[in-house]
């Protein structure tokens, strides 16, 4: 993970990764967050 950007020219195609996290605060309550990554393929 360089922080570079690529610039992608012609036909591309993206696939989304999912990632789930479950986090929980001291007071018990239940966070989830849901990350999409785009691939390019």
């Amino acid at each position: 993970r360089s922080g570079r950007v690529l610039v992608l020219k012609g036909d591309t195609y993206k696939d989304k990764v999912p990632k789930t996290e479950f986090t929980e605060d001291e007071d018990g309550n239940v966070f989830e967050t849901r990350i999409l990554t785009d691939r390019f393929v």
